[in-house]
């Protein structure tokens, strides 16, 4: 995933549940607690506020080009 990939949240990690909710993503960084693992910076849709997320917690929608 990249820079402007839409996806949807299918594995809720935060509370309110974000599940089923499209998010945008910002960028993608390696997490500091664990180095072989990616997180990405993403913006809710529904909500319009800035979120982590792992991969496992997405599924694409639309990927960018």
């Amino acid at each position: 995933m990249r820079k402007g990939t839409l996806c949807k949240v299918v594995i809720n990690g935060h509370k309110p549940s974000q599940l089923g909710d499209k998010v945008l993503i910002l960028q993608s960084r390696q997490s500091l607690a664990h180095p072989d693992t990616l997180l990405f910076t993403g913006i809710n849709l529904r909500t319009n506020k800035k979120h982590h997320y792992y991969r496992e917690d997405l599924e694409v929608i639309n990927e960018s080009r």
